[in-house]
């Protein structure tokens, strides 16, 4: 393949994807420092690679709050005083199988709804690239940052909001290396992040979920729905 001579948005491995997710964490801990708001989200199937493990740990132990969200492996081991007590590692198991992968950081605002600018502030990318080093290094992935407010909005206060605050499907990382269920999993009131999603489809308010429309050709229904 042929390397691109510039990209001007998006980052990709194995050309700038790992060192730009290291710099952004880098900053992170250097609003830590300097008493700014720092915390990094990660949302991802698998968190493997031990250079990046290192620099969520030096992360952690520099203040910064770190939330995981993992649906298969994890090598990292959080909530372990002096090197991860910062850091929250979190499954969610139901009914779907998740597969969308986000990275957030907090560029020095609170993830809070009072903060009126914080969703267009912050530094959010969906991505195709766990925290491996296939995908970091040898395998052709892409991180694109969102710039849009509106879906920005959507992916920070709607659905990462969701996912840490699900009790129906979550399972915590312990620092003994458990998965322990969440004590409130089996309560009838218990947030299902999933059961949400499906029943408010249109989450961002620009819309509503297309109807199903009877038609002898798809192209057809494409285009009246376009």
């Amino acid at each position: 393949y042929a390397e691109p001579e510039t990209l001007q948005d998006i980052i990709a491995s194995p050309i700038n994807l790992r060192q730009k997710l290291v710099a952004h964490i880098h900053h992170e801990i250097n609003n830590a420092k300097n008493n700014l708001p720092a915390w990094i989200i990660i949302k991802a199937n698998n968190l493997v690679d031990k250079a990046m493990i290192d620099e969520l740990y030096a992360a952690s132990q520099a203040g910064v709050k770190v939330d995981i969200i993992i649906r298969s492996i994890c090598c990292l081991i959080p909530q372990r005083k002096g090197l991860s007590e910062n850091i929250r590692v979190r499954a969610l198991v139901g009914r779907f199988l998740e597969h969308s992968r986000l990275y957030a950081f907090a560029n020095g605002h609170h993830f809070a709804h009072e903060d009126k600018d914080f969703c267009h502030e912050t530094i959010v990318y969906i991505s195709s690239a766990d925290m491996m080093p296939r995908n970091l290094d040898r395998r052709i992935e892409n991180a694109i940052p969102i710039h849009n407010r509106t879906v920005k909005q959507q992916l920070l206060q709607e659905i990462l909001q969701a996912n840490l605050r699900d009790e129906a499907n979550c399972w915590e990382l312990t620092s003994d290396g458990d998965f322990l269920r969440h004590p409130n999993a089996l309560k009838k009131d218990a947030f299902c992040s999933q059961h949400y999603f499906v029943n408010n489809p249109s989450l961002s308010g620009m819309g509503k979920s297309l109807p199903r429309k009877k038609s002898k050709s798809k192209i057809k229904d494409m285009k009246k729905i376009i």
